[in-house]
């Protein structure tokens, strides 16, 4: 397992992927995301689910704040928030 950690060098390296087997749907309020396997429920708000939809595994981290900070109006994301964000999906394991 890959260690990540917050240095620029790892924000513009780094390229999240969605795992292919969820079961993914829209919510009023973001997604709803179930597991392969049906063990795990996730719901994620609305720029949780922007950041999700955007780890393509060919999109930095750097670059996936830049988007959702271009993207969201409630106020700025940083790199920060993101890799924060990221680091959750990928303790819950929808996102390598």
């Amino acid at each position: 397992m890959t260690t990540h950690t917050d240095t620029d060098a790892d924000v513009d390296a780094d390229v999240p992927l969605r795992r292919p087997d969820l079961d993914v749907s829209e919510a009023e309020d973001g997604l709803v995301i179930l597991t392969a396997d049906g063990g795990q429920v996730h719901h994620l708000n609305g720029t949780a689910a922007l950041i999700f939809e955007l780890c393509d595994g060919r999109t930095s981290i750097a670059a996936i704040a830049e988007a959702v900070d271009a993207t969201v109006t409630a106020g700025p994301v940083g790199v920060d928030e993101v890799v924060r964000c990221v680091r959750t999906l990928r303790a819950r394991e929808i996102v390598t």
